[in-house]
């Protein structure tokens, strides 16, 4: 026995002395110049374009085949004037191990590339030096051999592809694409990339980095990609973990599978987005967002989100996205990419819209001759500045949304909101918010609205109902100064239509009724206007203006129409324990400016218990002028004269005539 295992030894050692040999005589007679035309006449035949090497060519045989070439330069097509080559390559390396060839794996040592250079280039007529790719003799594909059983093909297709690839590099290499058309050019430099052990059925390791130029972005982008892949044996799924994307000051993390079963693709994953300035982010890739009302918005912008889905749609849940200080949770779900429908379920636990806005605009100078009153339908002038509102109406045709949206504390012109609930359609361009729900200044908020942007112009109908509001912080939010304060019950429908802020207001039209409760007037002491009316109706000295400019009352009532951005109210009615008065008027949302009257009666004061006292109130919403109506005063003054003066006439000519005492008696019964 030890004698036969001592026979193979020799036997064995002496087959691979022969295998050196035979290798080291191959390799040593070999002409290295007549192996590169060889490669330059198959690369010719098989694409109509000529392969020059200029460098070495070197390869060993075992336990590697290694093949080691230099100084690459392929052409153009024949007929494409130019003369920058489709590509150059300073030097490849490639070495497979010869034994695993034998049971039909594929284990590659190395590959890598250094120096490559692409160049697409598109000429003046639209030709491109990428799409002529042909061979100068027919095809055997063209010519199949008797016998041959497609679906032996097939088979081999769906064979389980076993690659493994120890290195892989690429250095030292970039890409260009210049278009002689649109005089577009991009850049790919400093092209590196590094795998091991790359191949199918094993995680591997893979990354990349390049910098982009473009004419698209101010500045290159700078690429870094780390991830690792695990391919199926036969390529039907693919998967990559630990991403690490990085674009300049964005940067992404997550992870990605996906497989392709009876030709359907399937995915999911996860999505990380680091905290970043939105701002400075969006600006690299030559996006300018328009200023906001606060220069510190949009600093801190993330995102984290799991996603699955197929060719045809897509499921996030859960979703997070972080603005600052606000926090959107949910999820949200489209089908059919396209002509998406959306489905969403979102949540928001703070938001300060106005923060968003735009600043405001400078003053503008004061105009001479500007009048002190406009009526509905005002022209823009440069006291009064419209603004364009220019809806997505294109988009907003297509969109098919559904869902609920729920937000714990809104601040939205300047008004403050918390525990909102609303659902929204969006079908068409018919987009309705119904029914929408929310706390506000310690009442309730129910309303319903609607946006119809199918036609040339814009539509909006808004219907609400407050109760038990306290109007004092509501105004002073939304107006800055609270004209009236008190508990507020209020119900409105109103419509409109247009493009602008100014045509909004314009074509205002609708109707509604409101109620306040133990509540102050503000801008106006009807007391001391009362007194003063006393005073004037006396001859006496007028009584000295108290500091408070407010009245309290216990209830005030009243309906509103509008017509064209202007509301007119005919029967408010406000009490309290002095007086009770009666109004009617109007306020120009077009221009601010009021135009009401009051007229007050008193039986406290018994100078005045004969008369309505008439107060007008005049000027803008923040700055009301009012003022006792003086003639309205003197004619119920004279017209209190004349019916004294007839009752003391006829009493005298009673008292003196008999006759006609007798007849009023029997008159009276």
């Amino acid at each position: 026995m030890r004698k036969a295992l001592k026979i193979i030894a020799i036997i064995l050692i002496s087959l691979v002395i022969l295998l050196g040999a035979a290798i080291y005589f191959i390799a040593h007679s070999i002409d290295s110049k007549k192996i590169k035309n060889q490669i330059s006449t198959l690369v010719h035949d098989k694409t109509g374009r000529t392969l020059s090497v200029n460098g070495d060519l070197s390869w060993s045989f075992f336990p590697w085949i290694g093949f080691r070439i230099q100084n690459v330069t392929l052409s153009n097509p024949a007929n494409f004037s130019t003369t920058t080559p489709f590509a150059n390559l300073k030097e490849a390396n490639i070495s497979i191990r010869l034994l695993p060839l034998l049971s039909g794996k594929i284990a590659v040592r190395n590959i890598s590339f250094d120096g490559l250079q692409v160049n697409l280039v598109k000429n003046a007529a639209g030709e491109t030096n990428w799409s002529e790719w042909h061979t100068t003799n027919p095809s055997p594909a063209a010519n199949p051999v008797p016998g041959v059983n497609k679906a032996n093909d097939n088979d081999h297709d769906e064979q389980s592809l076993n690659i493994s690839i120890a290195d892989v590099t690429v250095v030292n290499s970039q890409l260009r694409y210049d278009d002689a058309q649109t005089n577009q050019h991009i850049g790919i430099d400093n092209f590196y990339l590094e795998g091991t052990n790359v191949g199918t059925q094993q995680l591997f390791p893979l990354n990349f980095s390049f910098d982009l130029n473009t004419p698209l972005f101010p500045k290159p982008l700078s690429v870094t990609f780390n991830g690792n892949f695990n391919l199926g044996a036969n390529l039907q799924t693919f998967a990559v973990n630990q991403i690490d994307l990085t674009i300049n000051d964005l940067e992404l993390e997550g992870d990605l599978s996906a497989k392709n079963s009876a030709n359907k693709i399937t995915f999911q994953g996860d999505l990380h987005v680091m905290p970043m300035n939105l701002n400075k982010v969006l600006s690299q890739f030559n996006i300018k967002l328009p200023a906001f009302k606060d220069p510190t918005a949009l600093q801190n912008v993330s995102s984290d989100l799991a996603f699955n889905g197929d060719q045809n749609s897509v499921s996030i849940k859960p979703l997070k996205v972080t603005v600052d200080n606000s926090n959107l949770t949910g999820s949200v779900d489209v089908k059919n990419f396209a002509a998406p429908a959306i489905k969403f379920k979102l949540d928001l636990d703070n938001f300060n819209a106005d923060r968003y806005l735009p600043p405001a605009p400078a003053a503008p100078a004061p105009t001479k001759n500007s009048p002190a009153n406009a009526t509905a339908g005002t022209p823009t002038t440069a006291s009064n500045p419209d603004q364009a509102i220019n809806l997505p109406t294109e988009m907003l045709r297509k969109l098919n949304i559904d869902g609920t949206f729920n937000i714990n504390q809104l601040v939205a012109a300047k008004l403050h909101l918390n525990t909102i609930a609303l659902t929204l359609a969006a079908h068409q361009g018919l987009i309705q918010l119904a029914p929408m729900r929310a706390n506000l200044y310690e009442g309730i908020l129910t309303s319903t609205a609607t946006l119809d942007a199918r036609g040339a112009v814009p539509q909006y109908s808004f219907a609400a109902t407050l109760s038990n509001v306290q109007a004092k912080d509501l105004l002073t939010d939304l107006i800055g100064s609270a004209l009236l304060t008190g508990t507020a019950n209020f119900d409105s429908a109103l419509r409109t239509q247009g493009n602008s802020v100014n045509q909004l207001t314009n074509h205002l039209n609708g109707n509604g009724k409101f109620s306040f409760t133990k509540g102050i007037l503000n801008g106006i002491n009807i007391n001391y206007e009362l007194a003063r009316a006393r005073a004037m109706l006396g001859k006496s000295a007028a009584p000295a203006k108290p500091a408070q400019d407010s009245t309290d009352f216990g209830q005030m009532t009243g309906t509103y129409q509008i017509t064209s951005g202007v509301a007119t109210n005919n029967d408010l009615l406000i009490t309290n324990p002095t007086f009770t008065g009666k109004g009617n008027g109007t306020a120009n949302l077009n221009t601010m400016q009021l135009n009401y009257h009051f007229k007050l009666n008193t039986t406290q004061i018994p100078e005045l218990k004969n008369y309505k006292i008439p107060i007008n109130i005049s000027g803008t919403f923040k700055s009301p002028s009012i003022n006792l109506d003086m003639q309205d005063i003197l004619k119920q003054v004279f017209a209190q004269q004349r019916k004294q003066v007839i009752s003391d006439q006829a009493n005298k000519y009673l008292k003196n005539n008999k006759n006609a005492q007798q007849l009023l008696g029997n008159l009276l019964g």
